[in-house]
């Protein structure tokens, strides 16, 4: 059996071997997007931190958000409301 899958392999002209690099480009733009992700999500985490533990008001949220992607920042597409920011009080253990 194992003779006959290494014929089936040589004789299959490049089709497995195309599947094969499918499939690891298809893990490869996962991770990629997965980091992006991450990358945006500690930003935005970040700016809500500071806004937080400076008792700033939560409509600066989405300004502070602007200036960030302005100055070249990745922040993605979402997380970019008020909501993030009054979501993200109970992850702070800040004393006011």
């Amino acid at each position: 059996m194992k003779s006959h899958l290494i014929v089936h392999f040589e004789k299959s002209d490049g089709i497995h071997a195309d599947a094969w690099t499918w499939k690891e480009k298809q893990s490869e733009e996962k991770a990629k997007i997965e980091s992006l992700n991450y990358k945006a999500g500690m930003t935005c985490g970040r700016l809500a931190y500071k806004l937080i533990s400076r008792g700033r008001p939560y409509n600066d949220h989405t300004r502070d958000i602007l200036i960030e992607e302005k100055n070249g920042g990745f922040v993605g597409d979402i997380n970019h409301s008020d909501w993030f920011l009054i979501s993200s009080l109970s992850l702070c253990s800040v004393k006011f």
